[in-house]
């Protein structure tokens, strides 16, 4: 069969084993390159014989990412459009954790903000919200806004964990600040 032939009705979980998806999504949480962590999956399938090459390319649907691929190829469209994916973990996260969300800046409009590189009211000269690439989650507990930075790092290094390039700002106090970099911009 080929991957063209996979639809998105064959991505349902009864098709595969979950440890197999678990392990898969373990490989891909850590640290290192896509490159590696698709090596170590298609090892343990040798060793099993079976073909994973179903599950992978399901998963890779499913979660995005470059698995097997380096990321400098990406675009600016692609980062963005990957980002985007990456949020609704963010919240689903959040949720997870017990917080409730509600969302704060997303884009910069350069007509208020100014153009990237330009520093135009608040925020950065060279902020990733200018990029579409950047926003600020509001934690609440208790109907309580969290407004400390604290309150956010559980959630941050999650984030960070998702990918080298996601950053939480609460690195550098912006504690509901999370993002993905672009050329040097957090």
């Amino acid at each position: 069969m080929r991957e063209s032939d996979w639809s998105s009705d064959v991505c349902s979980s009864d098709l595969f084993p979950s440890h197999d998806i678990a392990f898969f999504l373990f490989l891909r949480s850590g640290t290192g390159t896509g490159t590696i962590k698709y090596m170590r999956r298609w090892q343990l399938c040798a060793k099993t014989s079976q073909s994973c090459l179903p599950q992978l390319l399901c998963l890779q649907a499913r979660y995005g990412g470059a698995m097997g691929a380096t990321r400098t190829e990406e675009t600016l469209g692609q980062k963005q459009r990957r980002f985007a994916k990456a949020v609704a973990g963010l919240i689903t996260e959040a949720l997870e954790l017990g917080y409730d969300v509600s969302l704060g800046d997303a884009y910069r409009d350069p007509r208020v903000h100014g153009e990237f590189g330009e520093k135009v009211g608040y925020g950065a000269a060279r902020s990733c919200h200018k990029l579409r690439l950047a926003i600020d989650l509001n934690l609440f507990r208790n109907g309580e806004l969290m407004e400390d930075t604290s309150a956010h790092k559980q959630l941050g290094e999650w984030w960070e964990k998702q990918g080298a390039d996601h950053v939480w700002g609460g690195r550098f106090r912006d504690g509901n600040h999370y993002s993905v970099a672009h050329n040097g911009a957090k």
